[in-house]
């Protein structure tokens, strides 16, 4: 599974993602290339997430921040084999993710939105 966030404003951050699936759900560990100062403004990371378990059709992503820092983002895509296209969520309520109620909050649910039938009726 690969996961990718893009222009972000922290890095001293240690988050965790929770994908919320149709069949069940699965928590990653902390999200860090090791070597690498991930989560650093303007810069776009990717991850690779081994050991998510297949929650079948994504509806959620959950991010859950710890660490002294805040991150704001644009938006988040994940990857995986198991699915033919990625899954973006986007940050539409200009949130930033922090442990410090006073900058944001530590935990930041993001969900897809229902698609709406529309019908068209004919002559």
């Amino acid at each position: 599974s690969r996961w990718y966030q893009r222009r972000v404003r922290a890095d001293k951050i240690h988050l965790r993602m929770k994908l919320i699936g149709e069949r069940r759900s699965s928590i990653s560990g902390i999200l860090d290339n090791e070597g690498r100062n991930d989560f650093r403004r303007g810069e776009d990371d990717t991850f690779v997430v081994p050991g998510m378990k297949f929650v079948g059709k994504i509806r959620c992503i959950e991010l859950n921040a710890e660490g002294s820092d805040k991150w704001k983002f644009d938006y988040v895509e994940f990857h995986c084999d198991d699915y033919r296209a990625a899954y973006t969520f986007h940050n539409n309520r200009n949130m930033c993710i922090s442990n410090d109620s006073r900058e944001g909050e530590d935990v930041y649910k993001l969900c897809k939105e229902k698609r709406k039938n529309k019908r068209i009726k004919t002559e």
